[in-house]
């Protein structure tokens, strides 16, 4: 199920690019990114994140793992002996972290990502829809 989230979240961020005028490729294999956005010659490594759940009710913020690798399901049990580790700077530019049941995205620079394993987002957050952030 993890891995059906994950090309779920991949194939509507990339439409959603599509969408606001973004070139979109993808790579042949996931080496820290999922894809790769063009506006006017500026690229953006782009790492997607989905869940369809894990909205956390008491702090009213919606969950996301931010981590290497499959977060939930049995692609994740299958690697469970591996460590999850967080992404570095050289492993992408910017995350997209998509909620499939709300159909909200979020668009965040690397560099504004906490270092924790978790990211928390409320649902109207400054991030929510920014895509100025890859447009820059």
């Amino acid at each position: 199920m993890s891995l059906r989230i994950g090309a779920v979240g991949v194939q509507r961020v990339s439409a959603k690019l599509l969408e606001h005028g973004f070139l979109v490729s993808l790579p042949v294999f996931d080496s820290g990114y999922d894809l790769v956005s063009d506006w006017g010659g500026k690229l953006h490594r782009i790492q997607v994140k989905s869940t369809i759940g894990n909205e956390d009710q008491r702090r009213r913020k919606i969950k996301f793992l931010a981590v290497k690798g499959p977060g939930y399901g049995w692609a994740s049990r299958m690697n469970a002996h591996k460590a999850k580790s967080i992404y570095s700077r050289s492993d992408c530019d910017t995350f997209i972290f998509y909620h499939i049941t709300q159909d909200a995205l979020f668009v965040m620079p690397r560099a504004k990502m906490p270092k924790t394993k978790s990211i928390y987002l409320e649902p109207n957050s400054k991030w929510r829809d920014n895509w100025a952030v890859i447009k820059d």
